[in-house]
């Protein structure tokens, strides 16, 4: 991965941008723009949440991206 320096970078910034995806779907849904936005919502914070565990695994086991 060129982009990120290691995989709890990497993770952070998914967690990030589902939870925010979350948030603009749980809106939608909350202003009456339909009741999928809800279940989208839902698999965003789920998401997210998986990311975040994902990130700090990665921490703990010190992992980088590299040649193997």
């Amino acid at each position: 991965m060129g982009f990120y320096k290691t995989p709890a970078e990497m993770h952070d910034a998914r967690a990030k941008r589902f939870e925010k995806d979350g948030k603009r779907n749980w809106a939608k849904a909350m202003s009456g723009e339909g009741d999928s936005f809800f279940g989208k919502a839902k698999k965003c914070f789920a998401e997210a949440e998986r990311n975040k565990k994902l990130a700090e695994e990665a921490r703990k086991k010190k992992q980088k991206f590299g040649k193997k």
